[in-house]
């Protein structure tokens, strides 16, 4: 009989150790699923950006070619400052420094040859330089410089026709293009000798700052409506991050879409629909009785 006693309390401690044995090794395998989950998750909501890398080297003072780089998409947070995401803002460029194969490629290492200073030497292949006048306010009160890329809106008066069929002006924020370089700001243009770590330093003086004249980079048919939108109403300029070249979609500002902006509608309460019958008591019986027109 103690032997069957001692026997039974040995096996009731084994099951118990066996046990927590087991529960320590389940609440491990449940961390590491719940580890692995969220590094999913965060990977999945991590943002990207596509940029270039140097898909051979690149001696200092030879010209960027499309044969010498190519697109990756890295994550964001590991994107060096002043990287260049499109070829078309260093077409015509040079490097200034070695750029090693598989290195990214910055604006930094970069520059116009000597000699292209004319306003037709930096204007890009396929391209057409157009010049707009501006107030102060749409220059960004003088500070565009030449280099910078912005986005284009125009403020125009359309006619609206109203529900008695009359007709009245309304104005509209229109969003024209997205990430336009700027060639040149009065006579300083995007020229040799003036780039300097990735930023275009001019010429300083009251006279380039105040210059109502801005010259942007844009294909044919663009050059050709802005030129006709820029007679109809008047051109506004956002200025954009220089290793920025993401296109928004973007929607057209009207009085309507600004009132919605501010105060969003909220679905109001489903209304129940009508019934076609009636519930008829007598006594605590019912009874449906459909209706008849």
């Amino acid at each position: 009989m103690p032997k069957q006693k001692l026997v039974l309390i040995l096996g009731t401690a084994l099951a118990l150790i066996t046990a927590f044995l087991v529960k320590i090794w389940m609440d491990q395998q449940r961390g590491i699923i719940e580890e692995a989950v969220k590094l999913q998750a965060a990977k999945q909501e991590e943002r990207f950006m596509v940029i270039l890398f140097a898909k051979a080297p690149i001696a200092a003072g030879d010209y960027i070619e499309p044969a010498d780089v190519e697109k990756k998409e890295v994550p964001e947070r590991q994107v060096l400052p002043q990287s260049v995401t499109s070829l078309d803002r260093i077409q015509g460029m040079v490097a200034i420094a070695d750029i090693m194969q598989g290195e990214p490629i910055t604006i930094t290492k970069l520059a116009f040859p000597r000699g292209a200073t004319g306003l037709a030497d930096v204007t890009p292949v396929g391209r057409r330089a157009i010049t707009i006048a501006v107030d102060n306010i749409a220059s960004l009160a003088g500070m565009v410089k030449p280099g910078d890329y912005v986005d284009v809106i125009v403020l125009i008066s359309v006619p609206v026709q109203l529900a008695d069929g009359s007709k009245m002006a309304d104005n509209r924020v229109i969003p024209l293009f997205q990430n336009v370089e700027v060639l040149a700001v009065g006579q300083s243009t995007v020229g040799a000798g003036k780039r300097r770590a990735g930023r275009y330093t001019q010429d300083q003086s009251q006279e380039a700052q105040a210059s109502p004249l801005i010259t942007l980079s844009l294909t044919p048919q663009e050059a050709g409506l802005l030129a006709y939108i820029s007679e109809q109403g008047k051109v506004r300029l956002v200025l954009r991050n220089p290793s920025d070249s993401k296109m928004e979609p973007l929607q057209i500002t009207s009085l309507e879409s600004l009132l919605k902006y501010l105060s969003p509608q909220t679905e109001g309460p489903q209304m129940p629909q009508p019934k076609d019958y009636v519930d008829v008591y007598r006594g605590l019986a019912k009874e449906k009785v459909p209706l008849r027109d």
